[in-house]
């Protein structure tokens, strides 16, 4: 949209800038800021005077430049010496102070026979004086290591999370995160300082690069402790691990138990080769989070725990028994690094009836180390 003064209207002229009318432009001080103002007019048409106005906060629009036989003069002002033309109607404002703050606009005067008219064009400044985004020393993205559940879709996802600083004010922020497939997601969720973002199932495999997006503009955006920079692109260090993990173990015949760990014997399946029938282990190939089911039918023990799904570190998973003869079951979704080791257990003395008793598992999702 722009506004114009009109005699009679020149329907020819056009604005063919790419900053639209009214846009919100944003800087930090002793950056440079473009104003890339640009016009079409037809043969016959007269550029008569440009004018470039500044108008800070409520107080009145004033005269910083204007056109003089052709040639570009900039006014006595504090912005004759840090502007410059830029294409036909634009300009380039160097050392942005923050009383720079404020309205910039440009009014072209049109003339064609006896028809006059005058367009014009406005953006506002936003100056930054102290940095937008405060961060570490080392940026970063990452992956959560817990998965998220989602109301919407009712489904558990992976959460990916990029940031590591502090927003403290202009310009609003977002990112993209760029999917191995070359999909392109944008967030404007962040929370303490990281955007956030759930993978949607299935998990894609590959490589995450996630950037910053922002409003127009040519000042700083993050700014490190100690240290400015001008971008800021990461990467995962690390592909998403598209291998899945699946067992599924039973016992082969029934089986007297008292406080000792369970060896269920007969393989159903064991995608991965990540559980050990000799053993009764299931070993976690790579950090990740993993799923695990426990089905036990008990004879002889009453009132008390008899089956618990354990690591190296506590029991996780347990079924109580309410009478002699019981059968239940469990789950549990569960963290475990590399090499991290889980079996079933039986609590009390007691047989476990092979057609009923069951451990199973897979990987919900290995996770994913990402650095920038």
């Amino acid at each position: 949209m722009f506004s114009a003064t009109i005699k009679t209207r020149i329907i020819s002229f056009q604005w063919t800038s790419t900053l639209q009318d009214g846009t919100d432009l944003y800087s930090c001080v002793g950056d440079s800021i473009k104003l890339p103002w640009d016009y079409s007019v037809q043969d016959g048409e007269v550029v008569e005077d440009i004018k470039w106005y500044f108008k800070p906060g409520n107080d009145s629009r004033r005269v910083i430049a204007t056109v003089v036989e052709g040639n570009f003069l900039p006014l006595r002002t504090s912005f004759s010496d840090r502007i410059h033309p830029v294409l036909q109607a634009g300009l380039t404002l160097m050392f942005v102070t923050g009383q720079d703050s404020g309205e910039f606009s440009v009014s072209v005067s049109i003339v064609q026979g006896t028809s006059f008219a005058v367009y014009n064009q406005t953006a506002l400044l936003v100056v930054a004086e102290d940095p937008l985004v405060y961060g570490a020393e080392s940026l970063s993205a990452r992956q959560e290591r817990v998965a998220v559940y989602d109301n919407k879709t009712g489904q558990l996802h992976v959460q990916l999370s990029c940031g590591g600083y502090v927003i403290i004010g202009h310009p609003p922020l977002s990112v993209e995160w760029t999917f191995p497939s070359g999909e392109k997601h944008l967030t404007s969720i962040h929370i303490n300082g990281f955007f956030i973002i759930n993978l949607p199932n299935p998990v894609e495999g590959g490589s995450y690069t996630v950037s910053p997006v922002v409003p127009v503009t040519s000042g700083l955006v993050f700014t490190p402790k100690r240290k400015r920079t001008q971008e800021f692109i990461g990467e995962c260090g690390r592909e998403l691990d598209s291998n899945k993990v699946l067992f599924e173990a039973r016992l082969s015949r029934d089986q007297s138990v008292y406080r000792d760990r369970v060896i269920l014997d007969r393989v159903i399946t064991n995608e991965g080769n990540a559980y050990n029938s000799s053993t009764g282990e299931f070993t976690a190939p790579f950090n990740g989070t993993y799923f695990f089911f426990m089905t036990v039918y008990n004879q002889g023990s009453t009132s008390s725990t008899i089956a618990s799904v354990c690591d190296e570190v506590t029991c996780f998973c347990q079924v109580m028994s309410l009478s002699s003869t019981y059968y239940g079951a469990c789950q549990a979704v569960r963290h475990l690094s590399t090499e991290d080791t889980v079996w079933l257990r039986s609590d009390r003395q007691g047989t476990l009836l092979s057609s009923f008793t069951s451990f199973s598992g897979f990987s919900v999702h290995p996770d994913i180390d990402l650095e920038v």
